[in-house]
């Protein structure tokens, strides 16, 4: 997963048609629902040693640009499940549904 993250990061600088649907930057994103719950959870809490932990354990980080996304699904709480993609690589990932809307 970190390895995953870290080219999401990397090669969502280089990506993106003028086209496709992009999310938001600066919205936490994390490959897991159960990670994103925690995320979430840790910045009400200001719990900066957990949101450090799931950072570096590449459960989660912050969206950079150009990250194209396809919305599978969201709940009526504001979490949007989506598919991001990075070129011809493709994860499942948690984010707010804030990060979807245009």
């Amino acid at each position: 997963m970190k390895k995953l993250l870290i080219t999401v990061a990397a090669l969502a600088l280089f990506t993106g048609a003028a086209s496709a649907k992009t999310l938001k930057t600066g919205y936490p994103i994390c490959f897991t629902e159960k990670s994103f719950d925690e995320l979430v959870t840790a910045i009400v809490n200001k719990d900066t040693r957990q949101i450090n932990y799931l950072e570096k354990a590449g459960l989660c980080g912050v969206i950079s640009t150009n990250v194209e996304y396809s919305l599978l699904d969201r709940t009526w709480t504001g979490t949007a499940k989506v598919r991001i993609y990075v070129g011809n690589e493709s994860a499942v990932a948690w984010t707010n549904l804030e990060a979807t809307q245009d």
